[in-house]
């Protein structure tokens, strides 16, 4: 089964035309799409094979308990084409379909985000096979995840994100502060972080942390926004790595501090000296 359109938007990037736009509702997912340009005389077509993995899992507080929720796969941001999602039943399980290919952002949570929760993310999540994937939801997040293989030092792993915490965000405090020269307004969007408030888990085996360091996301309008890089040890083999970090902590306020964040990625080769 296809499906047949005609891409009516289009967008030049790079030497590049794009062109975008909705098919018809299908029954059923399609396998496979035709494509067909005409410049004058000139003919290009070409026939696109259509692969699917399916994910499933289940989501729950960090209590353990149930948490009905969204699971919103995101091709590219967080609006506009490209985000598929479904509803958990009540027990928190969850399946999806889903066109292969790497997806930017996913984002899990119910309609108690800002009130009683925020967000568990997955970032650059990588769709080839058929996976299962269990999330948590807790008061913060971790946003903008990302990682990187040290290429010639000590053979570890970096890991950026920014943690956020519900209660903190609410207060919208504001701390001036300086970075190479320059005032900024950071936003205090969580708790300071120590190094034993984090767990990491790889392809679920444990890693070693290493280091915590503290900077600063800096924007031009002269807002700033706290993260931190995180140094663990570094597995190997040329196997899909799945990597999740959480955070289970109660703060100076006796408050607790709980989220859940995860990426995917391969070596670049079986050296490990970068990841793709």
């Amino acid at each position: 089964m296809f499906s047949k359109f005609y891409a009516v938007d289009k967008y030049e990037t790079e030497g590049n035309i794009v062109l975008t736009d909705f098919p018809e509702t299908l029954e059923t997912n399609p396998d496979r799409i035709e494509v067909e340009i005409c410049a004058g005389a000139d003919v290009y077509a070409q026939s696109i094979c259509c692969t699917y993995a399916t994910i499933s899992g289940k989501i729950s507080d960090f209590s353990g308990c149930p948490f009905p929720a969204a699971v919103i796969y995101n091709l590219d941001s967080f609006t506009g084409m490209g985000g598929i999602g479904t509803w958990s039943d009540a027990e928190g399980n969850y399946s999806i379909t889903l066109p292969c290919g790497e997806y930017n952002s996913i984002f899990v949570d119910d309609n108690s985000y800002g009130e009683r929760s925020l967000e568990a993310w997955g970032w650059k999540m990588i769709v080839d096979a058929d996976e299962t994937h269990d999330y948590k939801i807790g008061n913060g997040e971790v946003y903008s995840l990302d990682l990187w293989a040290n290429n010639g030092g000590f053979q570890t792993l970096f890991i950026a994100f920014r943690p956020m915490v519900l209660s903190y965000a609410l207060k919208d405090d504001v701390d001036s502060i300086e970075i190479n020269g320059k005032a900024y307004s950071a936003m205090c969007a969580a708790p300071e972080i120590s190094l034993d408030d984090i767990s990491v888990h790889i392809n679920s085996r444990k890693a070693d942390n290493i280091s915590l360091q503290k900077i600063f996301e800096t924007g031009a309008d002269g807002q700033a926004l706290p993260m931190y890089i995180l140094q663990t040890t570094r597995p190997y083999g040329c196997d899909k790595q799945t990597f999740v970090l959480e955070y289970d902590f109660v703060d100076a306020n006796g408050d607790a501090a709980q989220s859940q964040g995860r990426t995917q990625f391969y070596y670049a080769s079986i050296y490990g000296l970068a990841v793709r």
